[in-house]
């Protein structure tokens, strides 16, 4: 199959800060440079100008960490996550991902410069 790559039409430009609806529909997982699991959740969102576009946000499953996985529970399903015990990283991440796929929520993105670069920020919230 014949593959052609143009760089112009490649988007480079970042989501304006701004609140978008969104549904969970990907999760993807990789290990920090500190040894900690991160899941990469992946939000569409679902009307206006920048509609079909992904936001994705990572959650470090470390226990100081956990609130941000809370946040994009309760956004979800409105409720926080229940008191309970998982046998490693993966599955948390696999039982966060099956609790939220499909499910929609409110992305509020927000820009900040990290090494001279402009990031996104996601925080999550119940629609």
């Amino acid at each position: 199959m014949k593959i052609s790559v143009d760089p112009t039409k490649f988007r480079t430009e970042i989501i304006p800060e701004d609140t978008y609806e969104v549904t969970i529909t990907k999760m993807t997982r990789k290990m920090s440079d500190k040894g900690h699991m991160q899941g990469y959740f992946t939000g569409i969102i679902q009307s206006g100008e920048h509609a079909k576009r992904p936001i994705t946000t990572n959650i470090t499953v470390t226990e100081d960490s956990l609130w941000k996985a809370n946040q994009l529970y309760k956004a979800c399903t409105g409720e926080n996550m229940p008191q309970r015990d998982f046998e490693n990283e993966d599955e948390f991440l696999d039982w966060l991902f099956e609790e939220v796929n499909g499910s929609t929520c409110l992305a509020i993105v927000q820009h900040r410069e990290w090494q001279g670069e402009t990031r996104i920020n996601v925080t999550f919230k119940g629609m």
